[in-house]
Order: C-alpha cells, then structure tokens, then sequence
C-alpha cells in the first residue's frame, strides 16, 4: 500500500519521473521500500497488487476521518496518472506487479464534499480509473485495475440531495466509466467495523448480498473481498473466527473472487489471528471451521456459500525435518545443486522478508544476503529475514534425501536499520548476538518441510536435513533460508553451497540421474500440470510498515483430492 502523501511528500532524495511532458518526483525511501516487498512475494510465488490511495492516511486511528488529497494536491488528477504510469514501467510492465486497487472507499462518506451531483462525483473517479487502467494495460495487458468500495457508507453531496448508497454510486460509475469506450475493471469491496454517531457498533453487509449486487455488470466481474474488521475492539475472537473462515470459503468456491484480503493493524491480536490463518487452508480447516458455524447459527456452509464443495477447498501441510551437524550415515554419492563460486551469479537467489540485497561478490565463494529488521520501514513486524528461491520446474530431491546447507550468519547486531547501502561484503564480524536461529524451508506445491537449526555466529556451519522421508520431496520447486528476528535486528546471511547426499548412487552416476529425472520434468508431457503456489513470508504474514499487515489468500492452489 502507498498514499499520494507518502509517495510525493518530504524532503528527502527523490527520483525524477518524467511523464507527459512534465516532471514528477517520487521520494526514494518509498519506492525502496515497496520494491523491496515486492520482490520478497514475487519471490515466494505470491501475485502482488498495490493498494493506490489519495488518503492522507489515518487520524487518530479512526477509519472515519479521511481526507482526499489527489484532488486537493496542485495538479492531483495528474500525479495519480503519473504514479500510475511510474508503477506501471517499474513493476508492471515485466509482472511484478498484477494490479492496482485504486482508494480505499471511494463511495465514502464524505467524499461529496466539493461535487455537486451524483454524476459529477462518478465522472471524477471514472477519468481517475480510466487513467491508471490505461496506464497499467499499455504496458501489461494481463494487469487489473480494482475501484475500491463499500456499502459502510453513503455520500451525501454538498447541493443537499439525499444520500447516495452503494448501487447508486456504482450504476452512476458504470456509466461513466463507459462514455469514452468501455475498458475492464474490477471491484474491490471494503468490510470495516465502526461505531455510528449514537455509539452503536455497525459493519459492513456480509460479503454474500454485496457480491449479488455487483456480480451482474460486465465490468465488476473481478472481485477482491477485503476485511478490515478484525481490530475493531468490539469484535470477539468467535466472531473473528465466523468472518474469516466464511469469507475465505467463499473465496476460495465463487469464481468471482479473485482474493480474500485480510488487513489487521498490529497490536495484541495479531497473535490470535495469525492462529485462525494458519487453520484457514490446514488439513484441520472444516474441523475448526465448526465454531465458525456455531458463531454464525447455521449448521453448514452449504446455507450461506453457493455450490460449496469441501473437495475444492486447497490444503496446506508442514512437516517438520529434524536438523543434523554432521553427515548421517549410509550415503554414496553427493551432487551440488548450488556452489556459489561465479561472482556477480546468485543463481537465483534473491531478497526474501526483510532482506535488502543479495550479491555475490568478487572473491567470496557465497552469496551474501544483508538483513535488516527495518527494511519496510519502522523496527517490527519481522518474524524471520531471509533469502529464497523458487524453481521453473520442480525437483525430486528423494534421489538426493539428505540435503546439506553451509551458511554463515555475520555482522549480527541486536537493532535495526543500518544503511540501506551497507557493504555486501563477506565479512567474519560476529556482532552481539552469539546463538542465531536459522530456518530451512522446502516448498512443494501445497507443502512445505520445515527445519529449525541454531548456528554460531561468525562461523561456518553445515546444515543436514533429511528430506527423503517426506512424499512430497520429490516435488521440492523452493527454497528458503531465514535468520529469527526476535533477537536479530541486522546481519549478513552468507550461503556457500547446498549438496544433495544419495544412499543410492555413487558420485560417478548421481550427475547423470538428477539430469534424466529434470529431463523428464521439462518434457512437453510432464510440464502442462506443474503450477504455482503461495507462501507468503514466513508462511503466514508480511508486515507493511507500521501500518498494516496484509495476507493474501488466493484460491489458485490445486484441491486435495487433486493434490
């Protein structure tokens, strides 16, 4: 997410943009910034779209006080175009970024103020969506454009006339947006919780009634369902568990939906809700999801989802693998699938959560990966740092079960936010922090196996993970490494080599089998049902500043009776 203030204001560098004819500057700690995450859920397979405000941002923590500024703003209408255009050459262009959400409640309440017609209002917001559509698909055809609404609340405009709901405003829009040739947007439809001016607690319809009543126009078939209710203090954990759960299914059975978006602001539920997450798409999910029932007074979910299939819904699994110092025994042969000797060559790796850079510098034998707790700006929200990579095709790791890591963790200190141009440098300095947790993490599909070790830091140690034991490795398309960030606010991952060890292969045949098994993965028979999954950082939250911590629940991942 980005604001016109946060993307234009202050007095630090910035980078000139050019755009119709005229000059546009966009501040560098931002753009880094959003680069930086982007590159992190690219990286773990993950669509990203950026939230694209006018909204000066919150006041007091209110969602009720907001103030428009792309409109106040000296030439506004122009610097939305020209950050459209700016995201749609950084990011957009080689698909980096999938789409915008433009606002958050353009419908809001007080958003009449200045206009003096229903019909003035939509015209304003259609050149606006018009214009970052445009800017978007002249570069990307495949990208998105979602008007951000909600039914919360009504305009009221400044002639007097009655107030405008929600289908109002959206059949007025409909018809702006299609006076000058019609073009594809989507809605993303806002959920908040509020109090009303008598104190009383109200929120958003369920998302059921507000998909019938946008479902039926042309241009409103791409949906983002987006629920920012979970840190209203009013609502109860039961309730929490009803919305999530509810919303999620519907997600993941209406083809309508493209994503489910839930938005907490931090605090002391983060926790909580991390655990209804998790339970969301695990082997467990219906089970849990019983309370969710109780809460809402239905007995299934057949009474409020259409055409709901528990078959369709996608199912995560963790295994854990035991992590080992020294080569288990019964191994023949070893094959490298990664020695970082070539500078300038990471092989892939790149920036995972809360990593700024990754190199591998002249003379150094390793990638090298600088961390910083403070790399999305503020000094929390990270749980692990790390790099990762994920595969064109996946690999069988069971010709090679025992998998070897040999890291470095160096130049640890306890705080964060060291120079954004820190040396990449391989370096021996230890730092503050002597024992650092380290996470191994393998991806496969839906699955994912997980190792937990603790290095010394400064010294080179060498990992070994059993992999072999787990069916799933012999679809292994990712891998992750990550330092714990509770204790570690800034350190230099470096990684020498990853080494597969076979207990039945010797060194002379193990080359030649890993190349007929890859051989046959890219073979035009094989490929066609290989796809993608998502496993956002730390397989669960990927922190937004200070401001917000967003999870993308797609629905794109294969059921698990196709699994």
């Amino acid at each position: 997410e980005t604001s016109a203030d946060e993307l234009y204001s202050g007095t630090g560098a910035t980078e000139k943009f050019t755009y119709g004819g005229a000059s546009y500057y966009f501040r560098n700690d931002e753009t880094r910034r959003l680069g930086l995450m982007i590159s992190a859920a690219r990286g773990s397979g993950a669509d990203v779209l950026i939230r694209l405000t006018g909204f000066d941002g919150f006041s007091g923590g209110s969602l009720a006080e907001y103030s428009y500024s792309f409109d106040d703003a000296p030439a506004g209408d122009r610097y939305l175009a020209a950050a459209a255009a700016y995201i749609a050459e950084k990011w957009c262009a080689g698909g980096d970024v999938s789409g915008v959400i433009l606002g958050m409640g353009l419908n809001f309440y007080d958003r009449g103020d200045g206009f003096k017609n229903l019909t003035e209002l939509a015209e304003s917001d259609a050149e606006n969506i018009r214009a970052v559509a445009f800017e978007l698909m002249s570069v990307n055809s495949s990208a998105k454009v979602y008007a951000s609404v909600t039914d919360m609340y009504s305009v009221t405009l400044a002639a007097g006339t009655s107030e405008i709901g929600l289908e109002q405003y959206l059949d007025a829009l409909a018809r702006e947006t299609s006076r000058e040739g019609d073009f594809r947007y989507g809605i993303a439809v806002e959920s908040f919780y509020r109090l009303d001016n008598g104190g009383e607690l109200v929120s958003t319809k369920d998302a059921q009634r507000i998909i019938s009543r946008l479902g039926t126009r042309k241009a409103e078939t791409d949906l983002i369902f987006t629920d920012s209710r979970f840190d209203f203090p009013k609502i109860t954990l039961g309730e929490m568990c009803g919305y999530m759960f509810e919303n999620y299914y519907r997600a993941v059975i209406d083809d309508r939906i493209d994503a489910y978006i839930v938005v907490v602001y931090g605090g002391d539920r983060l926790d909580g809700i991390a655990d209804y997450i998790k339970g969301l798409d695990s082997p467990d999910s219906l089970t849990l999801s019983g309370g969710a029932l109780a809460m809402l007074g239905i007995g299934s979910w057949n009474e409020v989802i259409t055409n709901f299939d528990a078959k369709k819904l996608p199912v995560k699994r963790d295994y854990t693998a035991d992590a080992v110092y020294e080569l288990p025994g019964g191994t023949k042969g070893s094959y490298a699938y990664y020695r970082f000797t070539t500078p300038g060559d990471t092989f892939g790796f790149g920036v995972g959560p809360y990593c700024t850079n990754v190199a591998s510098p002249t003379g150094a034998s390793a990638i090298v990966a600088v961390l910083d707790r403070a790399a999305y700006g503020g000094d929390g929200g990270a749980e692990r740092m790390g790099i990762q990579t994920r595969f064109d095709y996946p690999d069988d790791y069971t010709l090679t079960p025992v998998v070897a890591v040999t890291l470095r963790v160096g130049s640890v200190q306890t705080a964060s936010g060291a120079s954004a141009d820190a040396d990449i440098t391989d370096e021996e300095s230890v730092g503050s922090v002597d024992e650092i947790p380290l996470r191994l993490t393998f991806t496969a599909g839906n699955d994912r196996i997980i190792s937990d070790a603790t290095v010394k830091a400064g010294e080179w140690t060498t990992i070994y993970v059993d992999v072999g034991s787990f069916d799933c490795a012999k679809n292994i398309d990712g891998i992750r490494i990550s330092v714990g960030a509770e204790n570690v606010g800034y350190a230099k991952l470096s990684v020498r080599e990853i080494v597969g060890y076979s207990r039945d292969f010797a060194d002379e045949s193990i080359e030649s089998v890993v190349a007929d098994a890859r051989a046959k993965r890219r073979s035009p028979d094989t490929v066609a049902g290989y796809s993608t999954y998502l496993w956002m950082a730390g397989g669960l939250l990927v922190a937004v500043a200070t401001v917000m911590t967003v999870v993308l629940l797609s629905k794109k991942k294969d059921s698990e009776d196709e699994d």
